[in-house]
């Protein structure tokens, strides 16, 4: 990636540029359910029972949501969000906080 006329303090920003996402799911199939627990385990954190929360950056984030979508295909009745966002600032309230480290996230 070439960056012209942004300052060296913020190429690393923008190289390093992550999407925060917050996947939600409600399944009824306990198959399809776990199926697609574990898929989400592989990418980010577990922050409630059909909550994730992931951290990737763009070509990883696109990764997710297309293997997310070929999930889906054909079970309209199965609900799936996903929240996402740019920002770097994540507000987190009587959490407890949970560091990752990249290096044992297996895709």
């Amino acid at each position: 990636m070439r960056l012209f006329n942004v300052p060296p303090h913020q190429r690393e920003q923008l190289v390093e540029r992550k999407i925060n996402s917050l996947i939600i799911y409600d399944i009824s199939n306990d198959k399809r359910r776990l199926k697609l627990a574990k898929l989400l385990e592989g990418y980010g954190i577990r922050v409630q029972y059909s909550c994730f929360e992931v951290s990737l950056r763009p070509t990883q984030h696109k990764e997710l949501v297309d293997q997310i979508m070929t999930f889906h295909a054909n079970h309209e009745e199965d609900n799936i969000i996903i929240y996402q966002s740019l920002n770097t600032e994540i507000t987190r309230l009587n959490a407890i906080e949970v560091n990752i480290n990249e290096d044992f996230i297996f895709l």
